[in-house]
C-alpha cells in the first residue's frame, strides 16, 4: 500500500536529486581529562571525566555515514507530512517503526533502511517522538537534573552518583537562540502547555514526571531561553532505600511513621535541591493503606501507593488573576469538605498555609514541605509578612524535619535528615529531639529510650492512646526493626515495601494473622480499630 507524501513519492527520479530538508543534528564528541566512570545508555555512550578540578559528562551517539543523513533526511520529511501518532503514549514507538518500513517502501530506500536500521532507528525516534540533542540525558537514570541557561553555554546536569561534583558541563550545546527556542516550545508542548513572547515562563509537569521550569526569548531572561528539567527516578524512592542511602536512619524513620500514624502536623524543611519533596513521599508511604490521603500540588510531584488517594492541583490561565484560576488556596479549602484522614500540601507558600493549620486543629493528619535553611528560619518565615502564622497556631506544628544537602569530610556531597525538632504544645518552645553530627556522619539519639524521653509529642500518645512509657519505646522498636530488616533483604521498590506494610497495619489493628516479613494476610475479625 503506497502512503501519501507530498513532494516524497517520486517515482524513477534520482536519490541524489531529492532535496533535503531535515538535517540530523548530532553531539561532537571531544573527550576531556580522565575517564571516570563509562557506560551506556541505549545506544548512546556516555563518558564522566575529570580535568583538573572540574568534571564533564560526555555523550556519544552512533556516527553516521552521508547516505545514513540522506536517509534520515527522507524519513523524517515524510514523518512530518504524513505520521499521525497514536493517542496511547506505549503505541507510538510501534506505529512509528511501522511507518518507517511503509515510507521506506514507498520511498524506493528499503534496502538501504534495512542496512542501517538500528541507528536510523535511533535518530528518528529521538527526534520525532523524544527530546532531541538532549535525549540520553532524559534516558539517564543517573542524571538527576538538566540544565541550559543560554544557547551559547554547554547544558550541564547534575549526576546522582556523583553529586559531589556539582555541575557537570556536556558536551551538548544548542547553535543558536532560534534552535534553543524552537527547542525550548517543543519540551513545553509535551507538557501540555504553551510557551510564547506573552508567556514567557512555564512550571510544569512532563510526561515521565520530571519537573520542567523554562523560558522563553529574552522577555524576562537574559541573553535568551532557558530551562531547567528535574528528573524523578522511574521508582520512586522508599523508606529503606533512604535509609540505605543514608539520607534517613531507621530510628528516625520510626519517629516519623509514628507522628504520622497519630495524624501529627509536620513539616518537612531544606533549601531547594535539598531531597524535601522525596522525603515527603517516602514518609506518605508509610500512612496506613487503608486511610484516605489529599494531596495538593501545583506542579504534581507526589507519588504514593494508597487506593484511596484523592489528588488536586491548581490551575491557571493564561496571565492569571481570571475567575476560572484555581488556586492551592482555593484547594486547601475544598479539601476540609472531602474528608481526608491526612491532608497534604506539596509546598506550603502562600496564604494556603492558614488552611492547613485550620486541617490540623480539626483533627486532620496535615504534613508539607517548606523552604528554610533551618527551623528557626522557616519558623521566622511563617511568622512575619505575608504568612503571618501566629504563635497559637504555630504550637499545633508537632514537629520539623529539616534535610539538606551537605558536605562530609571526605569531600563526598549526601542529602542527610540533619535535624528534628518538636514544638512544645504548652510552651510553644522548640525541643530537639535528634541532631546529625558532620564529623560522624551519623544522628543521635541512637536509641528509642532517649527518643521517648526527649519527646513531648509521643508523651501525648499516653493519654490519647492509654500508651505507657514502656509501649511507646517497644513500638519505636517494632517499627525500626521492620525498617532495618526491609533494609537487610534489600527490599526497595515500592511493590515489595507495600504488601509490607499492609501486613503491618493488618496485624496491628484490624486483627489478622500474618507475617510482616512477606505480606501474607490471614483476617481474623476487626479489632477495635486504626489510629
Amino acid at each position: 500500500m503506497k502512503l501519501s507524501l507530498p513532494k516524497l513519492s517520486i517515482g524513477n527520479k534520482k536519490q541524489a536529486e531529492r532535496e533535503i530538508r531535515f538535517v540530523v543534528r548530532t553531539v561532537p564528541v571531544v573527550l576531556a581529562g580522565e575517564i571516570v566512570k563509562e557506560y551506556d545508555v541505549g545506544m548512546a555512550h556516555v563518558y564522566v571525566t575529570k580535568a583538573g578540578d572540574k568534571h564533564y559528562y560526555f555523550v556519544k551517539e552512533p556516527e553516521l555515514s552521508d547516505q545514513e543523513r540522506r536517509l534520515y533526511s527522507e524519513l523524517m520529511e515524510a514523518i512530518y507530512y504524513a505520521f499521525r501518532p497514536p493517542e496511547s503514549e506505549k503505541d507510538r514507538l510501534s506505529a512509528l517503526e511501522n511507518f518507517i518500513w511503509r515510507a521506506s517502501e514507498d520511498l524506493e530506500i528499503l534496502e538501504q533502511v534495512k542496512a542501517s536500521y538500528s541507528k536510523l532507528k535511533y535518530y528518528i525516534v529521538r527526534d520525532a517522538l523524544g527530546f532531541g540533542i538532549i535525549d540520553a540525558l532524559i534516558n539517564d537514570e543517573g542524571v538527576e537534573e538538566i540544565s541550559c541557561e543560554g544557547w551559547d553555554r554547554p547544558v550541564a546536569i547534575i549526576h546522582r552518583e556523583f553529586p559531589g561534583y556539582d555541575w557537570l558541563d556536556t558536551n551538548i550545546k544548542f547553535e543558536s537562540e532560534d534552535e534553543l527556542a524552537r527547542f525550548v516550545q517543543k519540551i513545553v508542548m509535551k507538557s501540555g502547555k504553551a510557551i510564547s513572547t506573552a508567556v514567557p515562563f512555564v512550571d510544569a509537569t512532563m510526561p515521565d514526571g520530571s519537573r520542567l521550569a523554562a523560558t522563553f526569548g529574552s522577555e524576562i531572561s537574559m541573553p535568551g531561553s532557558s530551562f531547567d528539567i528535574r528528573k524523578f527516578p522511574k521508582e520512586p524512592f522508599t523508606a529503606p532505600r533512604l535509609i540505605a542511602l543514608g539520607t534517613l536512619n531507621p530510628l528516625v524513620t520510626a519517629y516519623a511513621w509514628l507522628l504520622l500514624e497519630a495524624k501529627g502536623f509536620v513539616f518537612i524543611i531544606g533549601a531547594t535541591g535539598s531531597g524535601k519533596t522525596t522525603t515527603l513521599n517516602v514518609l506518605l508511604q508509610l500512612i496506613n493503606p487503608n486511610l484516605k490521603i489529599t494531596t495538593i500540588e501545583e506542579t504534581p510531584e507526589i507519588n504514593i501507593p494508597h487506593e484511596h488517594w484523592e489528588r488536586l492541583k491548581t490551575r491557571y490561565t493564561f496571565g492569571g488573576g481570571s475567575a476560572s484560576d484555581i488556586s492551592i488556596f482555593d484547594l486547601t479549602k475544598l479539601s476540609l469538605r472531602i474528608r481526608p484522614d491526612y491532608l497534604i500540601v506539596g509546598e506550603a507558600r502562600g496564604a494556603e498555609v492558614q488552611f492547613l493549620f485550620q486541617a490540623a486543629s480539626s483533627g486532620h493528619g496535615a504534613l508539607s514541605t517548606f523552604h528554610g535553611e533551618s527551623v528557626q528560619g522557616a519558623i521566622a518565615r511563617m511568622t512575619t509578612e505575608p504568612l503571618n502564622v501566629g504563635k497559637a497556631q504555630l504550637m499545633l506544628v508537632w514537629a520539623f524535619i529539616q534535610v539538606n544537602r551537605v558536605r562530609l569530610e571526605s569531600g563526598d556531597v549526601v542529602r542527610r535528615a540533619i535535624d528534628v525538632q518538636e514544638v512544645d504544645p504548652m510552651t510553644g518552645s522548640l525541643v530537639e529531639i535528634f541532631r546529625w553530627s558532620a564529623k560522624e556522619d551519623k544522628i543521635y539519639p541512637a536509641t528509642a529510650e532517649e527518643v521517648v524521653k526527649r519527646s513531648v509529642r509521643l508523651k501525648a500518645l499516653e493519654n490519647l492512646w492509654g500508651w505507657n512509657e514502656a509501649r511507646l519505646i517497644a513500638e519505636l522498636n517494632e517499627r525500626e526493626d521492620l525498617l532495618k530488616q526491609l533494609v537487610l533483604e534489600r527490599k526497595f521498590s515500592l511493590g515489595e515495601l507495600t504488601p509490607v506494610l499492609r501486613a503491618f497495619y493488618a496485624k496491628k489493628y484490624y486483627g489478622a494473622k500474618e507475617s510482616t516479613a512477606t505480606g501474607e494476610t490471614s483476617a481474623t475479625g476487626a479489632s477495635a480499630g486504626t489510629c
